[in-house]
């Protein structure tokens, strides 16, 4: 995508008509004046809306609280505190104008927040956002599936549903962040230790939560179909999930129980009709088992140029999962995938499983790993054709391929 800089920020011409039409460029470039959030009216649960010069300070009564918005935009000097009863109250922020949001500020919470605007939203690059959870969607969702616990997003026809994350994004501590709409762009930072980071584009998606309170999202056609009667020829045409930025959903030995150090790995998801990363993402353990990562595509998933996707571990266990997934799956120029293990390699699963006989992972089509590229677990080195296993240095790693590859890589050990 081309990008132009208009005053301060780098937009891409999409997103510069975007703030255009929304009325929030004036001049030669120059941030027009937000006024922060307005309009707001609570419609399920309680709190109160209170506005003080460049602040604006919700304030939560209720476990789960609705806001509907008239608009809904933050400018580089604003501010949005939401102070809530503890961090698993949730707000729900609907904004119904007819134009984006624009995030230039800051948004703190305590808790969970879901941002809602079918005409998309833009966390732009002075965007500063700290919060418990945060959900940032193109698509819709009713208040009173919210507030019933039903996570059910769909989008609004003749919207443009795009989310777009420019800046930083903070979660607490175990916490999640999604970023999900009929098309998500990260060029940014985010952050959500031993968490979970979800970027899924479609038409609808489910949202659910495990037991611990970590967040998955689900856009497939089948899972759909089933839930929702939904014909799965209309869900995700379309839908695009691009990486350029910075994700990362590691631990330290900070923030790691070492009584039991499965339990304490990040996620990482990215789900589309297309995904391409060619940025960072980052599920790593300093002391522990490697995390998860996985890119899904009902098309065509690629790593490319310098991209490092990782989910090492340093000390005290085994490297993680990544999986890269689609119809068609590629690894491209200097792209890079580290499962690498104090206690031995993780698993790479580059297009399905070996062989295709795993009914659990999905087999592409056609896979190409092209010349340059490198996957890395611990202690091993070889060559990728026709591997399942390879056992190096009494340490053992799985690099898997589909039956349908073409592969021109090499594989580097790293213990």
């Amino acid at each position: 995508m081309k990008s132009k800089v208009t005053g301060r920020y780098v937009l891409s011409s999409r997103w510069g008509s975007f703030l255009l039409s929304a009325g929030l460029l004036v001049g030669a470039g120059v941030p027009a004046v937000f006024a922060g959030p307005d309009g707001g009216q609570v419609v399920g649960g309680s709190g109160s809306i209170v506005q003080s010069g460049v602040t604006t300070t919700i304030n939560q009564s209720t476990q789960n609280m609705a806001i509907d918005w008239q608009s809904y935009n933050v400018n580089a000097n604003e501010r949005v505190q939401y102070i809530q009863p503890n961090s698993s109250s949730i707000s729900l922020n609907r904004i119904l104008s007819q134009n984006g949001s624009t995030i230039a500020g800051r948004i703190d919470a305590n808790g969970q927040v879901i941002l809602v605007n079918p005409n998309g939203i833009f966390f732009t690059p002075t965007s500063i956002i700290n919060v418990g959870d945060i959900i940032a969607s193109g698509l819709n969702i009713q208040p009173t599936d919210f507030m019933n616990g039903n996570y059910i997003f769909d989008e609004v026809l003749g919207t443009d549903g795009t989310v777009i994350n420019s800046g930083i994004i903070n979660a607490s501590l175990g916490g999640n962040v999604a970023l999900i709409g009929k098309q998500v762009e990260n060029d940014g930072l985010i952050v959500a230790n031993l968490g979970t980071v979800n970027l899924a584009a479609g038409k609808q998606a489910v949202l659910t939560f495990d037991d611990s309170g970590l967040l998955g999202v689900r856009v497939s056609k089948a899972i759909l179909q089933d839930e929702l009667g939904v014909d799965p020829a209309v869900i995700n045409s379309g839908a695009d999930v691009i990486n350029t930025g910075s994700i990362d959903a590691s631990t330290t030995s900070n923030n790691q129980n070492t009584q039991s150090p499965q339990q304490n790995i990040g996620r990482i998801v990215l789900l589309g009709e297309n995904v391409t990363s060619s940025g960072s993402l980052n599920a790593n353990a300093e002391n522990g088992n490697g995390g998860d990562i996985e890119l899904h595509a009902q098309d065509t998933t690629l790593l490319t140029e310098n991209s490092l996707t990782a989910a090492r571990s340093e000390t005290n266990g085994q490297g993680g999962i990544v999986k890269v997934l689609g119809d068609r799956v590629g690894l491209f120029d200097q792209s890079t995938v580290d499962v690498s293990g104090a206690n031995g390699g993780g698993q790479v699963l580059i297009g399905g499983g070996y062989q295709g006989n795993n009914t659990a992972i999905r087999n592409a089509r056609f896979t190409q790993v092209g010349t340059n590229n490198t996957g890395t677990v611990t202690g091993l080195t070889g060559n990728f054709s026709d591997i399942e296993t390879l056992t190096g240095n009494n340490q053992t790693g799985n690099f898997r391929l589909s039956n349908t590859a073409n592969f021109a890589g090499s594989i580097n050990g790293a213990g």
